[in-house]
């Protein structure tokens, strides 16, 4: 659905930036974006993604997405029924890497 948005709402676009800065490749450009999510390995890098291995960096480039209040899943369904749980997805990837940042001086001491 997303693969075939030539010119998408506001809220897709800025849901999928948020996804492409998880997955290490940044862009703002929707040509850009939209290449990563036509790539075939998308789905795939999507799936096994792991969250352990989220920088301190790319935790702090994805607050500004994650403050803004039309950045929710009510909101991304309903230009999308693909953004909705995209959203869920980096929003839970983000938390289980904070999560994961504050225990690991614990999981050290093991």
């Amino acid at each position: 659905e997303i693969k075939a948005l030539a010119n998408p709402p506001a809220i897709v676009k800025t849901v999928m930036e948020s996804v492409v800065l998880l997955l290490g490749k940044p862009s703002k450009d929707w040509k850009q974006i939209k290449g990563e999510v036509v790539s075939p390995d998308f789905l795939k890098r999507v799936l096994n993604f792991d969250a352990e291995n989220v920088t301190a960096k790319i935790r702090n480039d994805i607050q500004p997405y994650l403050k803004d209040p039309e950045y929710n899943e009510a909101r991304a369904n309903k230009a999308s029924r693909a953004a909705g749980p995209l959203v869920k997805w980096v929003t839970a990837i983000v938390e289980y890497a904070r999560i994961m940042h504050n225990i690991e001086p614990l999981r050290n001491e093991l």
